[in-house]
Formats: structure tokens, C-alpha cells, sequence
């Protein structure tokens, strides 16, 4: 994954040995313009035997530390997991740590802190140092676990940091007597191909912060069962929807039902419409009479519902005289409906009529698994007209396509296992088969060490 950029444009890589799988020499992966990193192993951190006792550097961090303190923590940083020394080119001086390693706050979560002189604070390393160290987890520890940093809540300075490179407040802990904040990074789910790229192309979404995570249902819930023959008869007779005619159906809130109406005009005499019309407020709800006075105007068989009960549509779409869901949408990212119609009407009914745009692609192959049309003037009617000229064989050729694919693709349970385990996966041993780091159990625990938190403060004695 690729790094954060940073505000003037530099990247500044840490020292990080590479993963098992990764071939590249560890000297072109750490080196830019600016900073060079160091695994500690081979070099100590700096330094600065003034600072412990600074009051203005530890005054995120609960106040100076004893000088054998201070010692114990610098004896163990050779064998702490993923420390990593940040070195300025420039003059070749450390000027800070990285560190990478268990939180001991919730097992098989992992956190990270920085440590930064205050001589380098203002330069953007640290947050370049940071922001960078963020995507080598990743990339570099697949199933690594969760990554948190924790600061003052006070801390302001570090506060904007974590927030500039993407990651966001989710647990307001306490800690050295004051309110910390838990960061995490912030994720974006990647539910489809049309709303991924319309976020890139006109948000600059990051494709690095995306994570797959397809739209599904659940696919065993009882309302997303067929309903049986009685049940949907029953139903439907209670709507008044005549028997023995082809019927289109629709429902939505608003979107593109008045031209449904419209378009429907040229079968006036072929189909009867049932409608449901969503309708969330008092200026919506006005449109219902509208609804219904064209449809007579255009001498439409028409059933317009002003009311919703799942199991209306769930009972139009496996009604045998259905004979598609009209989804006549000006726009739809991924749209539900089309997923619930296909396990609703997997026996008898709907095949689904959407049109050629946006997400309805990713869900609908034209004549596979249901019917598209371009949205354009009199497309529609043409549409439906495919619609009412399939033969009972072709439309339960469509149904089962549309069942399979929805059972194979859209399986909610599954997709957040996957999800879940892009971050959390259970492993064997901890991250402890990087090269040249010692195993889990040679390191100090670091459950032991001091809390970890975001702060100008110097890296060693």
C-alpha cells in the first residue's frame, strides 16, 4: 500500500526489515531525500541526557522519568519488535523513534508510537515517519491485528498529526492522570465498483484506505425468504390487483416513478401497474394523488400504494403474474431491491428491469440474470416490452441466474469474515518472523513498558 503523502511531498520511510515475501533491498525501501531509517539492532537510538528531566517535553507524558528509567528503556529498545531509529540525511543524526509493538490495553491489538527531538519537531518527520510506519503495517504484517495510537487528549500538536494522516478517535481512555485519545485509522468500505470510483474521481478518495467490503444481505433472514403461494395471494388479493393480467411492478421513494407511469402509457392495455410509493413527508405524500390521477389520465390499470409493509414488495415480486420489477431509478449506487428480488422470486415471478448506469451494472448482466435498459427517452417502454415477450423458460432462466449470483456474491456474513480478516487474523505465532528481529518470547513484553504516546520528547538519555 502505498505511503500517505506528506505536506511538502516527501515520503519518510522507516527502517523496517522486509517481510518474508518481499525481495526488495531494504536500503532502496528506507532511503529519500530527506531521512534514511536504521533498524536500532544496528544502531542506538540518540542520545540526549538533558531531556528525561525536561518538564516542557514530558508534560504529555506525566511528568520527567528517573534516570533508571530511563536506562531500562533505552537496555530494551534492542530487543523491542519493530523500533526503528529515524536518521536526517542531511547531517546523518538520529533524530527519533517509531515503534510498532503489542498494546497492552486488548490482546492481539497493536500499538504505535512516536518519539521525535524536540530540534526535528516542525519539519513534518514525525508525521511523514508516522503516517509511513502505518502503511508498512499493513502491507508488510497482513493480520498484524488492529493498529491504535494513543495520546493526551491535551496534546493538541499530536492530535492534528494522527488526524492528518487519516486515522480517527474511537476510545477516550484515561491514563497518566488525564484524558487520552485511542486512534485507529479510518477506513472506507468498498462496497462496489461505481461508488469507489465516483469517491475517487470526485472526492481524491485514497485507494489505500479502502477495504473491501461488498454490499450483501443476510442472506438467511426469515423477510428475505419467498413467501409461500397462500401467502402471497393473499396479499396481493387484499391490494385489489387483478388476476390473470402481466404485472409491473415498482417500488421507491420518489425516484423516477413518474416516468414509469409515462413509459408504461404505450401498454396501457397489456399490463397492470402495482406501485409502491414510499412517500416520507407532506410534500412527497401529495405526489401520491398525482400519481394516481395520471395514471388514469394516461388509462392505466394501475394499483398505486401509499404505504410500505415488507412484505408487499416480497409478495409482488414471487407473485407468478409478475413479470418484472421495474426499477426505474435516475440513479442508484448499489440498489437493494435487486438483490431481494432475487431470492424472493427464485421459485415464480419478477425478473428485474433496471437501467444501464451507475451501480446497476455490477448487479445485472443484461439478459443473464435480468433486463437493462439505456436511459433514454421511450428505453424504458421498449424495455418492459422485452419484459412482457419472455416466455415462462426465459424468465426462470433469469431468476435462477439472479439467485445464484446474489447467493454466491452477496453473502453479508461472509464479506465481514473476509473483512475482519484483512485486519485481525488469527495466527500461530505474533509478528515475530520478520528478519532479524528476535522471537516473541526473547522480547521485553510490551505490556511492560510505559504507556506509548504521540510527543516531541528525546529518544534516549
Amino acid at each position: 500500500m502505498p505511503s500517505p503523502a506528506a505536506p511538502n511531498g516527501l515520503a519518510c520511510l522507516l527502517a523496517s526489515l522486509p517481510a518474508a515475501t518481499d525481495t526488495t533491498p531494504a536500503g532502496d525501501r528506507t532511503r529519500t531525500e530527506r531521512a534514511i531509517g536504521c533498524d536500532p539492532c544496528g544502531r542506538p537510538p540518540p542520545a540526549r541526557p538533558g531531556r528525561r528531566a525536561d518538564d516542557r517535553v514530558r508534560a504529555h507524558l506525566g511528568g520527567p522519568v528517573t534516570e533508571d528509567r530511563v536506562a531500562a528503556r533505552q537496555a530494551a529498545y534492542p530487543t523491542t519488535a519493530d523500533a526503528f531509529t529515524v536518521v536526517r540525511v542531511a547531517d546523518q543524526r538520529p533524530i527519533g523513534l517509531v515503534t510498532i509493538g503489542a498494546d497492552h490495553r486488548c490482546e492481539g491489538r497493536a500499538e504505535i508510537s512516536d518519539q521525535m527531538l524536540p530540534a526535528a519537531c516542525g519539519e513534518g518527520l514525525g508525521m511523514e515517519a508516522v503516517a509511513t510506519a502505518v502503511s508498512w503495517w499493513t502491507d508488510a504484517v497482513p493480520g498484524g491485528g488492529p493498529l491504535v495510537a494513543v495520546t493526551q487528549k491535551a496534546n493538541r500538536a499530536s492530535c492534528r498529526m494522527l488526524e492528518a494522516i487519516g486515522m480517527t478517535v474511537v476510545d477516550e481512555p484515561d491514563g497518566h492522570g488525564a484524558r487520552q485519545y485511542l486512534y485507529t485509522r479510518a477506513w472506507v468500505a468498498d462496497i462496489g465498483d461505481f461508488l469507489t470510483r465516483h469517491l475517487q474521481d470526485q472526492y481524491g478518495l485514497d485507494p489505500g484506505t479502502l477495504r473491501a467490503w461488498p454490499s450483501g444481505l443476510a442472506l438467511t433472514a426469515a423477510d428475505l425468504a419467498p413467501p409461500t403461494g397462500t401467502e402471497a395471494e393473499r396479499i396481493v388479493r387484499a391490494l385489489g390487483i387483478p388476476a390473470g393480467r402481466p404485472v409491473v411492478a415498482a417500488v421507491g421513494r420518489t425516484k423516477g416513478l413518474d416516468v414509469l407511469i409515462e413509459e408504461l402509457a404505450p401498454l396501457h392495455g397489456t399490463v397492470h401497474l402495482a406501485m409502491i410509493a414510499v412517500l416520507t413527508d407532506d410534500d412527497r405524500a401529495a405526489l401520491l394523488d398525482a400519481y394516481r390521477e395520471r395514471s388514469a389520465e394516461l388509462g392505466l390499470s394501475a394499483t398505486i400504494i401509499g404505504r410500505y409493509d415488507r412484505n408487499i414488495p416480497r409478495a409482488l415480486a414471487a407473485w407468478p403474474d409478475t413479470i418484472a420489477m421495474a426499477v426505474p431509478s435516475r440513479g442508484e449506487t448499489l440498489a437493494n431491491v435487486v438483490f431481494e428480488t432475487a431470492l424472493w422470486a427464485q421459485h415464480t415471478g419478477a425478473i428485474v428491469l433496471a437501467p444501464n448506469i451507475d451501480g446497476f451494472p455490477e448487479q445485472i448482466t443484461d439478459g443473464h440474470n435480468g433486463l437493462l435498459y439505456d436511459p433514454a427517452p421511450g428505453a424504458l417502454t421498449a424495455g418492459l416490452r422485452r419484459a412482457v415477450a419472455l416466455t415462462s423458460d426465459e424468465r426462470a432462466r433469469l431468476r435462477a441466474a439472479a439467485h445464484r449470483k446474489v447467493l454466491n456474491q452477496r453473502n453479508a456474513a461472509e464479506h465481514l469474515a473476509t473483512l475482519l480478516a484483512t485486519f485481525w487474523q488469527p495466527r500461530a505465532t505474533r509478528v515475530a518472523t520478520l528478519h532479524g528481529h528476535p522471537a516473541t518470547d526473547a522480547r521485553t513484553p510490551r505490556s511492560k513498558a510505559p504507556t506509548s504516546t504521540h510527543h516531541p520528547l528525546e529518544a534516549t538519555p
